[in-house]
């Protein structure tokens, strides 16, 4: 595949923690075409123990995708 083609591939990303954003990110700006995102599901963090999103669902991008979350 010729590099003028990467743009033709559509995407199904899968990541959780804070570094997995920076690729993600570098995907999309690129242009490619992100059409889900597979992440850990919501935990419970904090005295309140409120349900935390990973990083990369935090992220617009996988806003604007269909975006899964994994149960273990």
């Amino acid at each position: 595949m010729s590099v003028d083609h990467y743009k033709d591939l559509r995407i199904i990303y899968m990541g959780t923690p804070e570094f997995a954003v920076t690729s993600l990110d570098a995907l999309v700006k690129a242009g490619c075409t992100i059409v889900a995102v597979i992440t850990a599901p919501d935990k419970p963090a904090g005295r309140g123990m409120e349900l935390q999103q990973s990083a990369v669902k935090n992220m617009p991008s996988a806003k604007t995708s269909l975006c899964f979350n994994l149960k273990s």
